[in-house]
């Protein structure tokens, strides 16, 4: 599955100024639209660690208008949280109808990591993407837009990235050492990822993958693989 996307895909730099700002005008222009319309956006971000999430996720808030989009991230469990389902701490940070809400650490995370670690066997790996499954259905089914975008990177970019002197190595904007990133074996957690995804890749929420080694490349990509999802929603 993810071999496909280890293909070397960049945009040079003089190139990236040119169509960020075609870009821009036009995430923009369907923001703006989606303010009057009476669903809201929710966008996942997830992928490898060191494929650029967050770097992701903060162009997408300085291409559009960061008012009108809720950035969520969980890196801790409150005791309230943890006496609660599990999809309970996700559902109270949904985005308003007309409005975006960008997930990053999802519901994904936590038992895609665990299965990682192997702190959870097969059989309640499945049960959880089921539950993804039947989530996303609910979220889709009460009129959301859902676009999950997977980040990945080859295992020499991974690496050279999580160097402590690389410079693609940045601090989180959090106060604690818990990833919201998959981490592990390289092959295990690609082994993880992919029985992830091919449980949870539904009509109604598809994934979409995308290669992340040239970080002009992501940002582009992923910025047209939104917009396209909201022009033909809206266009239904």
């Amino acid at each position: 599955m993810f071999e496909t996307l280890e293909v070397g895909k960049q945009i040079k730099s003089s190139d990236f100024n040119s169509l960020q700002q075609k870009l821009r005008d036009r995430l923009l222009q369907a923001q703006i639209e989606l303010a009057g319309r009476d669903y809201p956006v929710i966008i996942v971000v997830a992928g490898l660690d060191g494929a650029g999430k967050g770097s992701l996720v903060q162009q997408l808030n300085e291409w559009m208008d960061p008012r009108w989009i809720e950035t969520n991230t969980f890196w801790e469990h409150s005791d309230e949280e943890e006496s609660r389902p599990y999809f309970w701490r996700f559902w109270r940070n949904l985005p308003a109808t007309g409005q975006i809400g960008i997930f990053l650490g999802s519901w994904y995370t936590r038992p895609a990591q665990a299965a990682v670690d192997e702190e959870m066997g097969p059989e309640q790996f499945t049960l959880y993407c089921k539950q993804i499954e039947s989530f996303e259905r609910l979220l889709t089914d009460d009129g959301a837009l859902v676009i999950k975008l997977w980040l990945h990177i080859s295992h020499e970019t991974q690496q050279a990235r999580l160097q402590n002197d690389s410079p693609h190595r940045r601090p989180g904007p959090r106060g604690s050492d818990k990833p919201y990133e998959l981490r592990g074996k390289y092959d295990r957690t690609l082994e993880v990822s992919e029985q992830l995804i091919l449980a949870t890749d539904s009509g109604h929420s598809p994934w979409q993958l995308l290669e992340a080694q040239d970080a002009y490349y992501r940002d582009i990509t992923a910025g047209e693989l939104i917009l396209e999802a909201m022009l033909y929603r809206a266009s239904r």
